[in-house]
C-alpha cells in the first residue's frame, strides 16, 4: 500500500533490454554493447513471491522487446501455473508476433499491448528508424485471431509526425475489434529535449 493507500498489485517486469527496432522516442538509436535479459527462473520466483507475499496479482511482461527473450514461452506458462494471478499480458512492437500469439495465448498470456504509431509505411520506417509495418499490422491480425482479447493499440502522438492520423487508426484498430489507445508523449529518455511544440496534450488528441 502506497502513501496514498492505494493498494498495489500490479507489476510491470521487464525481460530484456535489447530491441528489433529503434523508436524515437525510446531510443537513442544504438543498440547497448552487451544486451542483458533477466533469468527466466528468477522472474517467476520473484513473481511467486510477489504474489503469494504481497497481493501482486496483475503482471506485464515489457522489455526492450520481450518476444526476443529465448525462454519467453516458458516464463509465461510458469507464471500461468502459480495459480495466484489474475492477469498476465504483454507489450511488444509486434515484430514477431505473427510466430507467438497463438502460442502466448496457449502458454496462458491473457492479453496485449501493441504499439502502433502510424498506418504509413514510410513514417513508420522513419519513427523506427528502418522498421518495416508489415509484420507488426501481420502480429496484430494474429493477435485478434489468437483472442488475445483485448487487443490494445498504443499510439504515441506526436505533432507534425501523426497527429494527423489519429481518426485513422482509429477506426482501422476498431474495425478489427482492438482498443486504440492514445498516450502523450514524455519529456524523457531520447525525448528529453522535445520541443514543447511537439508535445500533444490529451486533451486536443481526444
Amino acid at each position: 500500500t502506497d502513501g496514498c493507500g492505494r493498494c498495489i498489485d500490479h507489476l510491470r517486469l521487464s525481460l530484456t533490454d535489447l530491441c528489433n527496432l529503434a523508436c524515437q522516442y525510446c531510443s537513442a538509436g544504438r543498440q547497448p554493447a552487451a544486451a542483458g535479459r533477466i533469468d527466466a527462473r528468477f522472474a517467476v520466483a520473484l513473481v511467486r513471491w510477489l504474489s503469494s507475499r504481497h497481493g501482486v496479482r496483475h503482471v506485464r511482461l515489457t522489455g526492450g522487446e520481450p518476444l526476443l527473450h529465448p525462454q519467453l514461452l516458458e516464463t509465461v506458462a510458469a507464471l500461468s501455473a502459480l495459480g495466484t494471478l489474475e492477469e498476465i499480458t504483454l507489450t511488444t512492437n509486434g515484430q514477431a508476433l505473427t510466430n507467438y500469439a497463438e502460442r502466448l495465448r496457449r502458454a496462458g498470456l491473457t492479453r496485449i499491448n501493441i504499439s502502433l504509431d502510424t498506418l504509413n509505411p514510410e513514417r513508420f520506417a522513419r519513427l523506427t528508424r528502418g522498421g518495416s509495418i508489415g509484420p507488426t499490422l501481420r502480429g496484430i491480425e494474429a493477435a485478434v485471431t489468437a483472442e488475445l482479447r483485448p487487443v490494445r493499440l498504443n499510439v504515441v502522438v506526436q505533432r507534425g509526425l501523426n497527429d494527423h492520423e489519429l481518426c485513422d487508426l482509429a477506426e482501422w484498430g476498431l474495425a478489427r475489434g482492438c482498443t486504440v489507445r492514445f498516450l502523450e508523449l514524455m519529456p524523457i529518455g531520447p525525448m528529453v529535449d522535445a520541443r514543447p511544440g511537439q508535445l500533444v496534450p490529451a486533451s486536443e488528441i481526444l
